[in-house]
């Protein structure tokens, strides 16, 4: 700084005002700078400051090749306490701007060589202010200065500093992240409801627990569809309720979730807001659903088991105890003492001793495990006196005190005697029938195989007969008597077909399934290939997507996917051609995968009141003059499903098709 100057008139008129900067101009002894005194300074430089100085817009202004610095009051704000200010007035681009020369040096360099304006917004550059160099967003535009003859005589910089907008947006960002973490922690699902669309955006787990493959809006009614029929009527009166301005907007409800696939119910907790405007009409409706389905189950189970224990303990089938482990208090109800055979309450010792000694490591390690989970359970022999040995089951729930330490015990005991003797004598008879079955299902077995060889013999004369008989008499005999024939000879082959399905169906429960990958794609292709010629007789269509691979016998699952095919052919509809749809899926069910594969058809169909019927041994639903076989192929898919532990189901509509529906797990 230096002593003030005087100052031509007419250039003052220029200077004049600008708040502190412009007194700071106006009394810097500028004969010792590059510029010179103000009385020599350019008229284009004058009228720029006079812009810069008069604004209320921050404003920096670059002249000449070395770029001597110039701000308005409006800039000070950004360059903080014990900064530049006012230290780099007049000073040299280079020298004010050091931290950030290598960005602002090349935009310097291209206006000055006759490139255009720029424009830069929320850009990081850092500023050296209150005493330490921060980093700071701006939003600037770079102009050129040109002189009477159009050169570049400086740069005209006018910015603002963004920082705080840009703090903000950061810290919204990380709330919003902050929050998808937490509803992802919290294994929330999220939805977001227009009423005026009545469309819904919901998040990927929503729409897995609805069973809904959609784009990410979708509609309400879509999603009722997954709600437990049950629980629908109370779900729509509380969205109605919550979409009125009176409510409050609240929504709070608990629901079942069916899934359209797997059936498996799931109850969540819907917690929700509902947002009005001005007029007070619902314009949107956000909130989220919890997984509620353990809790609500172990709650029941407990209620159950309170319920139980109540009834039990009310009717004097339960005695009841309490240890103290601080002091060894016992304390125990009547029915207790009666259990163990005592008229006097006793101290714990005493009744640990008439644990028989065979049983006490049992009762001994049920305790410890008890005070490391906080429960025990268990099964011992008990005595007293002259009173016959009691089986007793002994229960207890573990207290502990804030450091974890075990202080008292609550629990129950039971006498189990006669249930224990039941038991005893059912296994004995379990074992005798089952060795019975045993062998049972041996001659049955030698049976079938016996019943097989006799009565192939005859039909096997029948056949070979009537075979002679029309070759050798058809000259002589007419068309009646020839369809007599032919109708013995199908006849014939019937028997034979039954007495292969019979035999084939008895030996079913015999042997375990093979461990063995099974890829049902190729399986099924093997199944055309046999049943070429009644496919292009019939002109039937058959569409197959890509099924999963199981475990299980390869044998068996060609006959049960034969069967099921075979069926769709042989119960066509005359009025249309055969299309049969086989499709699967793979699900989880507590932890265990699950093939679900459905063959459907477009045949006759059958009424909805045969659906389980039709699996029966020699069950028919049509005269086998109009449709042949025997009655046994869907009692052997049946049979097959559930030797390799899974479950078939069928649904149809008389005239309409059948579904045939087959669950089988992955591994066997």
């Amino acid at each position: 700084m230096a002593l003030k100057t005087t100052i031509d008139p007419i250039k003052k008129r220029f200077l004049r005002g600008g708040g502190e900067m412009g007194d700071l101009i106006r009394s810097y002894d500028w004969s010792q700078n590059e510029l010179g005194a103000i009385e020599n300074w350019p008229q284009n430089l004058l009228s720029t400051l006079s812009i810069i100085l008069n604004s209320k817009f921050p404003m920096v202004l670059f002249w000449g090749k070395s770029l001597i610095y110039f701000y308005n009051d409006a800039y000070r704000p950004s360059m903080g306490d014990n900064g530049k200010d006012p230290i780099v007035l007049g000073q040299k681009g280079e020298a004010c701007c050091s931290e950030i020369w290598s960005f602002a040096k090349p935009i310097f360099d291209s206006i000055f060589a006759g490139g255009e304006a720029n424009w830069s917004e929320d850009k990081l550059l850092p500023i050296y202010r209150n005493g330490k160099l921060e980093d700071a967003y701006w939003t600037f535009s770079f102009s050129p200065v040109e002189d009477e003859r159009g050169a570049v005589c400086g740069v005209f910089l006018t910015c603002f500093e963004t920082t705080s907008k840009v703090n903000t947006i950061k810290k919204l960002h990380a709330s919003e992240d902050e929050l998808k973490f937490a509803i992802e922690a919290a294994e929330l699902a999220t939805y977001d409801f227009n009423p005026k669309t009545n469309k819904l955006n919901v998040n990927q787990r929503l729409k897995d627990w609805f069973g809904i493959d959609a784009a990410f809006e979708i509609d309400l009614s879509n999603a009722i569809k997954a709600i437990d029929e049950k629980d629908i009527g109370r779900l729509n009166s509380a969205i109605k309720n919550s979409l009125q301005f009176n409510s409050g907007g609240r929504l709070e409800i608990i629901y079942t979730i069916l899934h359209p696939l797997t059936k498996i119910p799931r109850t969540v907790l819907s917690k929700g807001k509902c947002w009005f405007d001005e007029n007070q009409k619902a314009y949107r409706l956000n909130g989220t659903l919890q997984d509620i389905t353990k809790e609500v189950n172990d709650r029941k189970k407990i209620e159950k088991e309170m319920s139980t224990a109540d009834l039990a303990i009310q009717t004097g089938e339960l005695g009841v105890y309490e240890v103290d482990l601080l002091t060894n208090e016992f304390k125990n109800n009547q029915r207790f003492n009666a259990i163990y055979g005592v008229e006097e309450t006793m101290k714990r010792e005493g009744f640990i001793a008439m644990c028989h000694p065979d049983d006490q490591p049992i009762r001994a390690k049920a305790l410890e495990d008890g005070f490391r989970n906080g429960s025990f359970d268990y099964h011992a022999r008990f005595s007293h006196g002259d009173l016959a040995e009691r089986w007793l089951r002994v229960k207890g729930t573990v207290f502990y005190d804030d450091k974890k330490q075990p202080i008292k015990i609550l629990g129950v005991v039971q006498d189990i005697t006669e249930q224990k003797n039941f038991a005893d004598s059912l296994a004995i008879q379990v074992k005798e029938r089952t060795m019975q079955l045993k062998q049972s299902n041996e001659d049955l077995l030698q049976f079938a195989h016996v019943i097989s060889h006799d009565l192939k013999e005859p039909a096997r004369k029948i056949r070979t007969f009537n075979s002679r008989l029309k070759e050798e008499y058809k000259e002589k005999l007419d068309s009646k008597a020839l369809s007599y024939i032919e109708k013995i000879n199908n006849a014939t082959e019937r028997m034979y077909a039954m007495i292969d399905g019979v035999l084939f169906y008895s030996t079913l429960n015999n042997g375990a399934i093979p461990k063995r990958q099974v890829n049902i794609n190729d399986l099924i292709k093997q199944v055309q290939l046999d049943l070429e010629v009644i496919i292009q007789k019939n002109n039937a269509v058959l569409i197959i997507e890509q099924l999963p691979l199981i475990e299980g016998a390869s044998i068996l699952l060609y006959q049960l996917f034969y069967n099921l095919i075979s069926n769709s052919l042989k119960f066509f509809d005359p009025q249309r051609s055969p299309k049969i749809f086989i499709a699967g899926v793979v699900i989880e069910y507590e932890k265990i995968k699950y093939a679900r594969i459905n063959v459907s058809d477009n045949g006759i169909g059958f009424s909805k009141e045969f659906k389980e019927q039709i699996f029966s041994a020699f069950m028919r639903l049509h005269s086998k003059d109009v449709y042949e076989g025997t009655g046994l192929g869907l009692a052997l898919c049946k049979k097959i499903v559930e030797r390799h532990h899974g479950i078939i189901s069928a649904e149809s509509t008389l005239e309409q098709g059948a579904i045939f529906t087959i669950t089988l797990p992955l591994e066997q």
